[in-house]
């Protein structure tokens, strides 16, 4: 998917009318856009899949989770006041705002990450990095974008359990943690996705022949 990405912009940048009369320098000064273009696709669709499921978290699994509590009489277990009432309402907003707090996190973490896959990129066609020199930071996008999505599902998931404290055995979780592992796993994805498109464009700076008898 990644080389039809980029031999798709590639092809359609070099159909269109040039806008100066100088001649492009070297293989950048032709594809350099190009490249900029997949990397800023690449960052994107990590940063919506993050966006996404922490939508789904908060407007979703939180609420669905908050009703069990209600439904099954466990919210008054959980702790009790000194004055042994409960507001609710308070402690909703309150389990909302710390599971808002956690996506949040992980939406500004992978905006950055995204950034620096542009930034990355951009030193590659400006020649600020080799293609050798590029291929030793992907691996380190990779292990960022996987500490976002572990922090983002770790960090509900202990939420939840100091919640319930020792009466998590009586609510069934199962529904959450299938989520939460799933959102990994689908995210790991997405992150083999922009690692092996990361890859490509590696490829094709040291085999710049390849890429344009691609297109034709």
């Amino acid at each position: 998917m990644q080389v039809l990405i980029l031999v798709g912009l590639l092809a359609t940048t070099l159909a269109q009318p040039a806008q100066t009369t100088q001649k492009p320098k070297g293989f950048f000064g032709q594809i350099g856009d190009v490249f900029k273009d997949t990397a800023h696709a690449f960052g994107s669709a990590f940063t919506d899949y993050v966006k996404t499921s922490g939508s789904n978290l908060l407007h979703s699994v939180l609420p669905n989770l908050a009703g069990e509590l209600l439904s099954g009489g466990l919210w008054s277990l959980i702790k009790t006041a000194a004055t042994n009432k409960r507001d609710i309402s308070a402690d909703l907003q309150q389990l909302h705002d710390v599971f808002q707090h956690i996506v949040e996190e992980a939406e500004k973490r992978s905006e950055g990450l995204g950034v620096a896959i542009e930034g990355l990129v951009s030193n590659l066609v400006n020649d600020r990095l080799t293609p050798e020199e590029f291929a030793k930071q992907v691996p380190n996008i990779k292990v960022n974008a996987q500490d976002i999505l572990h922090r983002l599902t770790d960090g509900i998931r202990q939420e939840v359990t100091s919640l319930l404290g020792n009466k998590r055995a009586a609510l069934d979780l199962s529904a959450l943690t299938d989520l939460l592992t799933t959102i990994e796993t689908e995210g790991n994805k997405v992150i083999q996705q922009v690692e092996t498109g990361l890859n490509t464009l590696t490829f094709f700076a040291k085999n710049p022949s390849t890429l344009f008898a691609l297109i034709g």
